[in-house]
């Protein structure tokens, strides 16, 4: 059958037949071919497997599911970069991830940077989100006028105290 939207739609009854035939071929006879077909990796993973909820999440257009990623990257597709890591924007999605590099004492997450570049959830790959009292790129020093960068402190340093000499 074909849809307002011109795709082919299968019944669900169907959709479970057909990929219980898929899954027996892939797993006895075309498993090479099979592993990748469906899954896009980004070249994160060399094995994936079909997953039903998935399939219909998607809206029945992809149910592969990407196992055991690689170079710090997580989700379905490996398309996400796990914590502490971030995809550089100008690179490769293929490219493995790039470690955040934040100060763990002068950031707001112990080191965890923006994972990605969304500019509608004001995301920025590789930025770091400092403490109150903290700035630098890394979160790695205390703005002027406070001292003592400590990860156990809240606003990440303290103000200065000014001295009265009599």
């Amino acid at each position: 059958m074909i849809n307002k939207k011109g795709r082919w739609v299968f019944p669900s009854r169907w959709v479970t037949k057909f990929y219980a035939v898929y899954n027996v071929y892939c797993m006895y006879v075309w498993r090479p071919v099979c592993e990748l077909a469906g899954c896009n990796c980004h070249g994160h993973a060399t094995k994936c497997h079909f997953d039903m909820a998935v399939f219909m999440a998607s809206g029945n257009v992809s149910g592969g599911v990407c196992d055991n990623c690689q170079h710090h990257t997580a989700g379905h597709s490996c398309e996400l970069c796990k914590p502490y890591y971030y995809q550089d924007h100008g690179r490769d999605p293929r490219d493995p991830d790039v470690s955040c590099d934040c100060d763990p004492e002068g950031s707001e997450s112990v080191g965890v940077c923006d994972g990605r570049t969304d500019p509608l959830l004001g995301l920025e790959a590789g930025r770091c989100h400092c403490k109150a009292n903290v700035e630098g790129e890394r979160c790695d020093r205390c703005k002027s006028g406070y001292f003592g960068l400590d990860a156990n402190d809240p606003a990440g340093c303290q103000r200065t105290q000014a001295c009265i000499i009599k």
